[in-house]
């Protein structure tokens, strides 16, 4: 008997013939440590390098902002609440992979912020979702799976704390009713860029999913 076994292809850079497009995103990079940002320049992505303090983020309201791979939640003092205030004002935040700490899950802080109009949470199979050409086990020599996040009730509220493992939620994201969105991808991305294919059209995917907020788009 055969069997038959669909063959990808992919070439070394999943925006090839697309750089106007990926221009158009207005992407910016925080990245203190300068890794990740080294990592999309020798790509070729274009983007502006935001300097200053995590309070500085707050104020973004468009484009998509880029939080670089591995930075702390416990470290970075505020810098989860900034990424939400973002994401509130109407900017798309994407956070690569958090280094460990805990921080409130949206919707469930203050009552003066505003709620999102949804919350989602995912395993490995997201992967497959957002590029059917994808799966967690492409990730060569490494799990794909860097943090996840598990849940928890502190003083009557739902906090999510971010582990270096899989055992918990490797996907969270958060969408506010005026564009804004914050989605936690805790699968490697920069530190496996060169272990085959699926890192980088993974981050290739989950922009274009990201430009489709633009907008106010719900």
């Amino acid at each position: 008997s055969r069997t038959a076994k669909r063959l990808w292809v992919f070439a070394s850079d999943p925006w090839h013939g697309r750089k106007q497009e990926l221009q158009s995103l207005n992407l910016r990079v925080f990245d203190p440590e300068g890794a990740t940002a080294t990592v999309l320049e020798k790509a070729g992505v274009p983007f502006k390098l935001l300097l200053g303090s995590t309070d500085g983020l707050a104020g973004a309201t468009n484009g998509i902002l880029i939080l670089a791979e591995g930075l702390s939640v416990n470290e970075r003092k505020g810098l989860a609440r900034a990424a939400r205030q973002a994401a509130e004002r109407g900017a798309r935040v994407l956070w690569l992979s958090p280094g460990g700490g805990a921080s409130p899950l949206p919707g469930s802080e203050e009552e003066s912020a505003p709620p999102p109009s949804a919350v989602g949470l995912r395993r490995s199979s997201i992967v497959a979702e957002l590029d059917k050409r994808l799966a967690a086990a492409d990730w060569r020599g490494t799990n794909a799976v860097l943090a996840s996040m598990c849940l928890s009730a502190e003083k009557r509220r739902v906090e999510g704390e971010w582990r270096g493992d899989s055992t918990g939620w490797p996907w969270l994201d958060v969408r506010w009713p005026g564009g804004g969105r914050l989605i936690v991808c805790g699968f490697g991305v920069i530190g496996a860029w060169d272990q085959g294919p699926a890192p980088r059209y993974l981050l290739s995917v989950i922009l274009d999913e990201m430009k489709k907020n633009e907008g106010g788009v719900q």
